[in-house]
């Protein structure tokens, strides 16, 4: 199954899908969000994604983190200027929208595709309305058990949507090694035939933070959702995942050099590896001089490299043949030299 976001496809056979993932690194300031998208339009992702909500709608005053949404909310007058800056700059925006009001700003200003966060997983209401946009869906199952991914993929299914990417990982602060849980995408893909993808949250200044998301395309993960910030250094809000931009451009890069090794699985020889048989394959050659008329046995016949001739699994056609001239030794044995 694949899935057409803008002009790009998703799923199985397809070039992974990388999103840089901007969440709250922007502070709550627009001017930090611009400064995000721009740096994200040079690292070569195919899309960024954005965090819209309401903090109202998205947490109760008794909430711990209640204060912290009112600070980093954005309006949407602000929404509408960082989106129309990211058309400027050419740059798709992925909306991650967490209520109704923040799915509408969402599709007015364009957004490619919704994300519907793992908060929202069982909120028939939520995921109806972000189905009827019609738009493709990532949803996040971090943190989710099988039944509810599957009342989620049944609801949006129900309202006139089958445009579904599931997003395998959830966001531990960072997450632990042992929690990333790679084999589960393609317990995911197996059990509900859907693309799957990986919402990378390990620890920025470890190298696996590289490495992981990288092992993820092996097991299946066709979309990789990287963090970025301007500066990890700095400590600001979803550093502890987050990439720098020039970290995240090489991150980019090797997720393409993998794909290539990766290769499509089917088993076409390539110019090189044809090189590779011509210098490295034996082949059958005298073992000794063989005169001309003389009786080819299994003892005067050797199996060596020697750039071409018959392979040692046709010994039965010359063995018992006699050669119609002198054959030398260690020259290829060929049926046009044998009776």
């Amino acid at each position: 199954m694949k899935i057409k976001i803008s002009r790009k496809f998703i799923g199985e056979n397809q070039r992974v899908y990388i999103i840089g993932e901007i969440a709250s690194a922007h502070e709550g300031k627009i001017s930090i969000l611009k400064k995000l998208i721009k740096a994200g339009s040079k690292t070569g992702v195919d899309a960024l994604k954005v965090q819209i909500f309401k903090a109202d709608e998205l947490v109760a005053k008794s909430h711990p983190k209640h204060k912290s949404f009112h600070e980093i909310e954005l309006t949407e007058e602000e929404w509408k200027e960082a989106f129309s800056y990211a058309k400027e700059l050419n740059v798709k925006l992925i909306a991650d929208v967490f209520d109704l009001p923040s799915l509408n700003i969402a599709k007015k200003l364009g957004a490619i595709a919704f994300k519907i966060h793992s908060t929202n997983l069982t909120n028939p209401y939520m995921l109806k309305a972000v189905a009827k946009k019609k738009k493709p869906i990532f949803l996040g199952v971090g943190g989710s058990t099988l039944n509810e991914i599957g009342y989620a993929i049944s609801e949006i299914r129900k309202n006139g949507n089958s445009k579904i990417i599931l997003m395998h990982g959830f966001q531990g602060n960072p997450t632990k090694i042992e929690n990333t849980n790679l084999k589960a995408i393609k317990t995911l893909r197996e059990k509900f035939n859907l693309p799957v993808g990986i919402s990378d949250h390990v620890d920025a200044d470890s190298e696996l933070a590289f490495i992981v998301p990288l092992v993820a395309i092996g097991f299946g993960a066709c979309v990789i959702e990287k963090h970025f910030t301007l500066d990890r250094s700095k400590k600001g809000r979803d550093y502890y995942s987050s990439l720098n931009p020039k970290e995240l451009e090489r991150f980019v890069k090797l997720v393409r050099e993998v794909e290539r090794a990766i290769g499509t699985g089917k088993i076409v020889l390539s110019k090189q590896e044809k090189g590779y048989r011509k210098i490295m394959k034996k082949s059958i050659v005298a073992r000794e001089d063989i005169d001309k008329n003389e009786k080819i046995t299994l003892k005067k016949i050797a199996f060596k490299r020697a750039m071409h001739g018959l392979s040692p699994k046709d010994a039965n056609r010359v063995i018992g043949k006699r050669a119609k001239k002198k054959i030398k030794k260690d020259q290829p044995i060929t049926l046009g030299l044998v009776r």
